[in-house]
């Protein structure tokens, strides 16, 4: 299926915008999703730890692959096991240690592999990858209840403007239920704390018409209700790149925020073992953010809309807001 492409394909610099992605799954090990990899992109393999693998030269630039989990790929576990007299790099069973940690940790924390930024038009080449860890038998958010896995998308914006993160943070705030609703997001994934929803007085005051903030102003009142790396739409890493010391004022991981001119899309599943699954479906949701955020009097008239509906308990005679937002979608 072919990848839906946003209203702004290129930056204002006049270069194609890209996007990266991170698929989480479990059922395979490093060698078999190293080789998936490579069957797609080639590229060769480097060893940063028994955890993190990296897979350079490729056509894109450098894939990370990873058990996702700090305490493994900055391999902290060292200095847990060092505390209680437990020094690997002593012990001729080292690897058999590590390889027990890795069994253990897969069942609950999943592998995931992480692309470069890839450029719109050829994002359809992470279909071929989800092809090849599906051969190989990649177990998706499905496959258990302890597999909260999702897909993520790290998405470079056309520009730093306001009035553009404004838009897209408008349009995404209308459009998360509805999203959510079409993609099934897995009950696995919405108990847990990785995508928490939005407060709902956030949400009304952002959609309201009149809410019209200059980028400070946008940037503080995000972090006021959202010193949090667990949303939907994470903003941290965009705000990070604009301005990290105000960033570092709030109780946020600053240390693990990565600052870049990018949003960090995570609110879908990630299903690869699915067959009926692709990216390219959970891709054109977020398409549906773009078009809407450019889309200016729908912008304003679903914002105006959101914020008038009746509060409970008369919203149960009305009609739930996907709904709403598919009457004023058509």
């Amino acid at each position: 299926m072919p990848f839906a492409m946003p209203p702004r394909t290129y930056t204002h610099e006049g270069r194609e915008r890209r996007v990266g992605v991170e698929l989480e799954f479990a059922g395979l090990g490093f060698p078999e999703i190293i080789a998936a990899v490579r069957e797609v992109y080639g590229g060769t393999a480097k060893s940063e730890n028994r955890f993190l693998h990296k897979i350079e030269g490729t056509s894109h630039g450098t894939f990370g692959v990873e058990l996702d989990s700090s305490i493994f790929k900055q391999e902290r576990y060292l200095k847990l096991l060092d505390r209680i007299g437990i020094h690997l790099h002593e012990l001729d069973t080292g690897d058999l240690v590590e390889g027990v940690l890795e069994r253990v940790a897969a069942t609950v924390i999943p592998y995931e592999v992480v692309t470069p930024p890839i450029p719109l038009s050829e994002l359809d080449s992470v279909e071929r990858l989800r092809d090849a860890l599906r051969a190989c038998g990649a177990e998706g958010t499905d496959e258990s209840l302890l597999y909260a896995f999702g897909l993520h998308f790290n998405i470079e914006l056309p520009d730093l403007e306001r009035e553009t993160i404004l838009s897209l943070l408008k349009a995404y705030l209308l459009l998360e239920e509805w999203i959510a609703e079409e993609s099934d997001i897995d009950l696995s994934r919405r108990v847990t704390p990785f995508i928490e929803e939005f407060p709902h007085d956030y949400r009304a005051r952002i959609v309201d018409p009149n809410y019209q903030p200059d980028l400070s102003a946008l940037m503080a009142d995000y972090l006021e209700a959202n010193p949090t790396r667990n949303r939907s739409l994470d903003l941290l890493p965009l705000f990070c790149q604009l301005d990290c010391e105000l960033v570092r004022r709030y109780p946020v991981e600053s240390h693990l925020i990565k600052p870049r001119p990018a949003l960090h899309y995570r609110l879908p599943n990630c299903r690869l073992d699915d067959p009926e699954w692709n990216v390219a479906d959970e891709w054109s949701h977020w398409v549906s953010v773009e078009k809407l955020a450019e889309d200016r009097d729908k912008l304003e008239a679903m914002g105006r809309e959101y914020v008038s509906r009746p509060g409970f308990p008369r919203n149960l005679l009305t009609p739930d807001w996907p709904e709403t937002v598919r009457r004023l979608l058509r």
